[in-house]
């Protein structure tokens, strides 16, 4: 007689530290698997930095086979596409539906402006990571053998916007001389989200490195050429790319579960849908309708381990434990160059000096170490 059957949707950040946990810890008589479309999973906290070309497209990678072996699961390499809750499967693109008495979503988002002309074509959103990455590398070799000139856009004038817009400027420099990015940010200030002495050193950063900062501008089309805007012009790129909000999988709205507006899974303090028990969701996918909070990797980090206690409370027939988000974190802000801005507190501290190199370091630390823990290749 087979046991309960756990899947775990997805291989973002928070199942792959739970099939870490299921490894240490075994629970004998349950089937465990993991659905993902991709045996390696993007780590988003060191994109930048790969971008920027510091780290190889391993370093950043999550090989999630070693990982199911490990957790004694069965790795199904498929897309997930839809969920029937009256008979428990879970509908993939390229096979048979997956049964299951417990599952947990953790499908990651898009970011992507509303379609315009030109859209499909011309436009890379940064998630999901992969595709962007490929149109990254089609884009770097280009510029390569002269095909293109080295100038980029990238939509969104967010924390990750500028970011993504400081890696791009550092790569491309290294890669020809007339390199040129701009940022592009509807509202009227960048990196709104943050307080003012932080956006102040963004924003020094970010000219510095001759980043061009467009704000109150929104693009209206794509092409081959750049991106025309709002203010009637058109910013040349040959590259452009979107870091705009997040949007999750559509299938989920149909799904049957209760979600946000705009998509999003609504889940519990135990990280449990709200209108269904036997479903968890970490993650951008999930809504802390306790304790809303942005879509951060640091809160997907922190979820592994309480989804892992989560499942084997729901398999024991136990009282799941709850997920606390921290109200404040560690927030350490690459700068494309290795220099890094820290924030926590209302205190800032590091930018393009020394202290930044140090800070960038750190950074380094914890995220090689995040990514060892979870290295079982060797």
């Amino acid at each position: 007689m087979t046991g309960p059957r756990v899947v775990l949707v997805g291989g973002g950040h928070a199942h792959a530290l739970t099939l870490r946990a299921w490894a240490r810890d075994p629970a004998p008589g349950v089937r465990l698997s993991v659905l993902s479309p991709d045996r390696h999973a993007p780590y988003s906290g060191m994109l930048p930095g790969y971008v920027a070309g510091h780290y190889a497209w391993a370093d950043f990678h999550v090989d999630l086979a070693p990982l199911a072996a490990a957790a004694g699961a069965e790795l199904v390499l498929d897309r997930a596409v839809g969920l029937d809750l009256a008979a428990g499967r879970i509908a993939r693109a390229g096979g048979p539906a997956l049964d299951f008495e417990l599952c947990s979503l953790d499908t990651g988002s898009t970011s992507e402006p509303p379609p315009l002309p030109g859209h499909d074509a011309h436009l890379h959103p940064v998630k999901p990571i992969d595709r962007f990455l490929d149109a990254w590398h089609r884009f770097l070799d280009r510029v390569a053998a002269g095909e293109v000139a080295p100038r980029a856009a990238v939509l969104g004038g967010g924390v990750g916007g500028g970011e993504l817009a400081l890696a791009i400027a550092h790569r491309l420099e290294a890669a020809a001389s007339e390199a040129g990015v701009t940022l592009i940010e509807r509202g009227p200030e960048i990196a709104a989200e943050l307080r003012v002495a932080a956006r102040r050193r963004l924003r020094r950063a970010l000219a510095e490195r001759g980043v061009v900062v467009r704000t109150g501008t929104e693009a209206t089309a794509f092409a081959a050429d750049g991106v025309a805007t709002t203010a009637g012009d058109t910013v040349p790129a040959g590259f452009v790319t979107a870091a705009v909000g997040a949007r999750p999988a559509p299938w989920l709205a149909a799904s049957g579960l209760a979600v946000t507006a705009d998509g999003f899974v609504k889940v519990d303090a135990q990280l449990r849908s709200v209108s269904d028990a036997r479903v968890f969701a970490v993650g951008d996918v999930a809504h802390l309708t306790a304790n809303p909070r942005p879509k951060a990797g640091v809160f997907a980090v922190r979820q592994g381990p309480v989804l892992h206690a989560a499942l084997r409370a729901a398999l024991a027939d136990a009282t799941p434990p709850s997920y606390t988000p921290q109200r404040d974190y560690l927030r350490l802000i690459s700068l494309g160059a290795k220099r890094a801005l820290a924030l926590k507190y209302g205190v800032v501290a590091g930018g393009t000096g020394p202290l930044g190199a140090l800070l960038w370091r750190l950074k380094d630390r914890i995220d090689r170490r995040f990514m060892a823990d979870l290295d079982l290749s060797g």
